[in-house]
């Protein structure tokens, strides 16, 4: 399990905004297709790449059920709401599968780790806007 909470907190990271608003990932493969870039920051890119930790073969299937549960919720001024029992009540109704205690505790702490994320993101941007 802590494979994947690894995993899921590397694609909070990824799917950031970077400074263009383009996500960290799609400036690194921007990076490493550019005929303009040094051979030395394509290689820095190409190994940062390398690096990445992959979802757990077993969990991907979660993975997606996280992911389209994350692109339901609500968000307010204060971020991401919380994904709640009803939200795994109604996906699990919709998609016609029952998840065990386990997947569902997992998607719980993924999601707190997703708005702890979230929470942090969005405090660097305020701090950015009053350095201004």
């Amino acid at each position: 399990m802590s494979e994947f909470r690894s995993f899921a907190e590397q694609q909070f990271k990824l799917s950031a905004k970077g400074g263009s608003g383009a996500s960290v990932e799609t400036n690194e493969n921007q990076v490493r297709n550019s005929a303009f870039a040094s051979a030395t920051v394509k290689e820095k890119a190409r190994e940062e790449a390398e690096q990445r930790i992959p979802c757990p073969d077993e969990l991907e299937w979660l993975w997606g059920v996280f992911s389209e549960l994350n692109a339901t919720r609500n968000y307010t001024e204060a971020g991401p709401t919380a994904i709640n029992h009803h939200d795994l009540i109604c996906w699990q109704y919709v998609n016609q599968t029952c998840l065990t205690i386990w997947e569902s505790d997992l998607l719980f702490d993924v999601d707190l780790r997703y708005r702890l994320f979230a929470s942090k993101e969005r405090d660097k941007q305020l701090k950015k806007g009053r350095k201004k």
